[in-house]
């Protein structure tokens, strides 16, 4: 009996010494490789994260700025900013119709004012052309009873302008000297263009009034004289 328990206890101790797997040593190993890993998966990331150094970075563009405000490209207008560029008219600061500068940066015009007699000038400014005559005085008045004023020339291209309208016959503009003898102004907006008949204006017989004549050049004329007229909006 006592053999036999011997023989048992040496072949358990061979077992135990042999076969017992090493527990501490085999989760070191496992927590490494995971670990490594964890560590390659991580540089993956980073690497799909960092874009090429060659690669395009987007800009940011403010809402509403046009595209060729971006770099490299020609700047091209943008209308409602307020500042007038190149293609537009004129420039308000907005994109509304009715005020005078339409959603188009296009100069607006007034709706004809109700003066009997008188057609629409296609002007830069509201005109009206009045085919009834009147002396220079009623026809100021005619004009202001509409908000109006007997018309300033601006440009020779604007006096070509309204001698076109008026075709054949003379008419009346707001330049005059009745309040200062020699001394010219206009009716309403004052202009520095002037556009002189030879000699004149030389006052013969107290002429006080501008009429454009047939040609399109001034002249001073006798102010009660019964001619066509020009209105304009002063303001616009």
């Amino acid at each position: 009996m006592l053999r036999c328990s011997l023989v048992l206890s040496l072949s358990l101790g061979c077992v135990i010494e042999v076969g017992a797997p090493d527990l501490d040593h085999d989760a070191g190993l496992t927590l490494r490789a995971d670990a490594a890993a964890a560590d390659r998966d991580a540089a993956v990331d980073r690497d799909a994260a960092t874009p090429p150094a060659d690669a395009e970075v987007p800009q940011h563009r403010d809402a509403g700025e046009p595209s060729g405000h971006d770099s490299g490209a020609d700047p091209v207008s943008f209308c409602g900013n307020g500042e007038l560029e190149p293609g537009e008219q004129c420039d308000d600061g907005n994109r509304q119709n009715g005020d005078g500068c339409s959603s188009e940066c296009r100069i607006e015009m007034r709706s004809d004012p109700e003066l009997p007699g008188c057609s629409r000038v296609q002007r830069h400014r509201a005109t009206l052309q009045c085919w009834q005559p009147r002396g220079w005085r009623e026809a100021a008045q005619y004009c202001r009873g509409a908000g109006l004023t007997l018309a300033s020339v601006d440009s020779a291209e604007d006096n070509e302008l309204l001698s076109a309208a008026a075709g054949w016959g003379s008419a009346w503009i707001g330049f005059n000297d009745l309040a200062d003898e020699g001394h010219f102004v206009w009716d309403g907006r004052p202009t520095h263009f002037t556009h002189w008949n030879r000699g004149e204006p030389n006052n013969s017989g107290d002429e006080d009034c501008t009429q454009m004549l047939r040609d399109g050049r001034w002249n001073d004329a006798d102010c009660w004289v019964p001619q066509m007229f020009f209105c304009e909006d002063p303001s616009r």
